[in-house]
């Protein structure tokens, strides 16, 4: 939940309890149930199954809102992880879409699947095949000059 009341979406699972026991995002956004409502717990020791049910050390439990979106390009990125629909409309419930199968895992956060150190090689690599192109190109562009210059004259 926005801090002006609407909702956003994330796909940062890295939540954590405010003061007043509410689950929150890193930061510090309300995270909303199924029926978009806060959750609140009576103490940071909960744990949560693969349905998404949350359950608090009092027993007290909530099942967290995931929303599902058929065209992901109908969402519009806000920064600091954040999403919002084009039209300003609900996602649909992921847990009642027909054909949609996900699992939820406490203590897992998803990373990017980029290989670093690979990237930045193949980058490197690109790049030195761009400056010997290059240097090819600036001497071709020299014998030219030199032949469209010095062959017209007569010695």
């Amino acid at each position: 939940q926005s801090p002006n009341g609407e909702t956003r979406y994330t796909r940062n699972g890295n939540f954590t309890l405010d003061g007043q026991g509410f689950l929150t995002t890193g930061s510090g956004l309300y995270v909303l149930n199924e029926q978009g409502n806060q959750i609140q717990l009576s103490s940071d020791q909960f744990s949560i199954n693969d349905a998404g049910v949350l359950t608090g050390q009092n027993g007290e439990q909530a099942r967290l809102g995931i929303g599902f979106a058929n065209n992901p390009q109908r969402l519009i990125k806000e920064g600091d992880g954040l999403f919002r629909t084009e039209d300003g409309a609900p996602l649909g419930n992921a847990f009642t879409q027909e054909g949609v199968q996900f699992k939820l895992q406490q203590g897992f956060l998803e990373r990017s699947n980029v290989d670093v150190s690979r990237t930045m090689t193949e980058m490197l690599t690109a790049y030195r095949a761009f400056e010997a192109n290059q240097k090819v190109l600036q001497a071709y562009d020299r014998s030219m000059e030199k032949a469209a210059n010095e062959v017209g004259r007569i010695g």
